[in-house]
């Protein structure tokens, strides 16, 4: 059975945000690297949603949220960037079912964004493997570590240590495929 992996480009959570050509160019890389495998990929980006201008930025689509405790003395609207939640809910059903998350992350203060992703992936795919890297990951491991949500941070460059972490998720994933065929199967 083909491993099936969702690539996710989280929102943006910040006071201002503007597309000026903004690409998850390190996730892109991870689908090139991953296209060498017999996988099927599956790719988010929720900040795809912006209204594009002739020299290609733009106007993300925000909506208010609440602002962390950390940041209510600031006399700004904080808002959350691109698609929508109901959006976002829609093309995560729509790859499902998937074997493993593969989530980056930009700015280190954006950290909420990787939050709100994989609270709602874990609302609607279980205990489905999150790997998290990128910046975020990267600089502030231990508070990804923390307040992620994710199951694995990988911090490397993108080479073939990251098989490693997939060699340990599959395993994981085949043992509760397994798992799942025996209750499935049913009795003589």
């Amino acid at each position: 059975m083909r491993l099936r992996v969702l690539l996710i480009n989280p929102w943006i959570y910040d006071f201002a945000a503007y597309n000026l050509w903004a690409k998850p160019l390190g996730l892109l890389w991870v689908a090139e690297y991953m296209s060498a495998y017999d996988v099927d990929m599956f790719f988010i980006d929720c900040t795809d949603d912006f209204a594009i201008r002739n020299d290609g930025t733009g106007k993300f689509k925000r909506e208010n949220v609440e602002k962390p405790e950390i940041l209510k003395s600031i006399p700004r609207l904080y808002k959350r960037y691109g698609i929508g939640i109901d959006e976002f809910v829609k093309r995560i059903k729509s790859a499902m079912p998937f074997d493993i998350v593969l989530m980056t992350s930009t700015m280190s203060y954006w950290y909420p964004g990787v939050q709100k992703t994989v609270q709602i992936i874990r609302e609607l795919a279980g205990n489905v493997p999150v790997i998290l890297g990128g910046i975020y990951a990267t600089l502030y491991y231990d508070h990804a570590i923390e307040n992620s949500g994710a199951d694995f941070i990988y911090t490397s460059n993108l080479d073939e240590r990251i098989n490693s972490v997939l060699r340990y998720v599959w395993v994981h994933i085949e043992e509760q495929r397994k798992i799942y065929s025996l209750l499935q199967t049913p009795s003589l």
